[in-house]
């Protein structure tokens, strides 16, 4: 009895390391905090596909305890909560909302960290519209910078009637094409965090090559799952420090 019994516990963490918990999926309570009176780094956090603001919420402590300003936005999405939504669309509605915000003060130094489906729209955002004047460090957390085979799965399901992202992020999806022939100024620092344990975006997939941009870094971590790399402590480290590291050589919004 005790090898079915660990054998059901293993699928049990299989399942919640890579497709997280409820609280990933539902409800974005994570307070909200646009007004910026001190000068200081700011960090944006873009959440991934069907997720909510609150899958970060762990993460937006850390960065709040450490002395950063955050900033995440709901996206809304299908049902008017999930994070459905294409992804050149969500990367202009984010700079809308910045653009907005820039008007009511200096947001420092800018970085964006986005998990799954949100380090494509941060990509886009800085590739695409232009935004790696802006930001200093984009950091990626189990991206499909060259797309996910699992994205065939939603396709098959409801999702892919849904989303039109769930199609922008197949293998040579035209979005996929867009992103390589955009790579990324060396005013940014991009860093690609992912894991060989991710069976949601399995990390060949999230690999940056040379190509992508003049100042492109692979930080590979083993044994986490794919929802797993929003709260473990040690990849908030592994964030923080690169953070810094490009902090240390850079300059303001627009600078």
């Amino acid at each position: 009895m005790a090898g079915p019994i660990r054998i059901a516990r293993s699928l049990g963490h299989l399942f919640s390391a890579n497709l997280g918990a409820p609280r990933h999926y539902f409800g974005h309570s994570v307070e909200r905090r646009d007004d910026f009176p001190d000068a200081g780094d700011t960090v944006l956090l873009i959440h991934g596909f069907w997720q909510t603001r609150n899958t970060m919420a762990e993460m937006e402590q850390r960065f709040r305890a450490d002395g950063f300003h955050v900033l995440s936005f709901h996206l809304g999405g299908f049902l008017g909560n999930f994070n459905s939504r294409g992804i050149p669309l969500l990367a202009s509605r984010i700079e809308a909302k910045l653009e907005r915000l820039r008007e009511r003060g200096d947001f420092g130094r800018l970085h964006v960290v986005g998990h799954s489906k949100g380090g494509l729209v941060g990509r886009y955002l800085v590739g695409c519209l232009g935004w790696h004047e802006r930001v200093r460090t984009l950091i990626t957390l189990g991206s499909p910078h060259h797309g996910t085979p699992t994205a065939w799965i939603g396709l098959v399901g409801f999702t892919g009637l849904v989303s039109r992202s769930v199609w922008q992020m197949l293998p040579q999806s035209s979005l996929v094409a867009e992103l390589r022939d955009h790579p990324i100024p060396a005013h940014t620092r991009v860093v690609s965090v992912y894991s060989k344990a991710d069976l949601v975006c399995p990390w060949r997939y999230s690999v940056l090559a040379p190509s992508d941009g003049d100042d492109v870094h692979n930080r590979v971590i083993a044994g986490l799952g794919h929802m797993e790399l929003v709260d473990d402590p040690w990849v908030y480290g592994l964030v923080s420090r690169e953070i810094h590291a490009s902090s240390e050589g850079g300059g303001a919004w627009g600078g």
